[in-house]
């Protein structure tokens, strides 16, 4: 029981990032995402965060020209 009334009060805001807050429960783990602007436009949750990883992007990989004509950014 005491730990279902500390697991009440351990939400934390860890981030605001476009749209959203992200909170965190310190006691059971869990993560949440609330949506703090509400006037239009649209900005993806941070869903790898929320299903429990880490903030960083990856980013995607440089198309490749199906040409033969290397894409700006290419590796040399």
């Amino acid at each position: 029981m005491l730990s279902f009334l500390r697991a009440l009060f351990a939400w934390r805001l860890v981030a605001e990032h476009g749209r959203y807050a992200y909170f965190e429960n310190d006691v059971a783990g869990a993560r949440e995402a609330h949506v703090i602007l509400r006037n239009g436009g649209t900005h993806p949750a941070h869903r790898r965060w929320l299903a429990g990883g880490d903030w960083s992007y990856e980013r995607p990989p440089p198309p490749r020209s199906q040409s033969g004509v290397k894409s700006i950014g290419a590796a040399r």
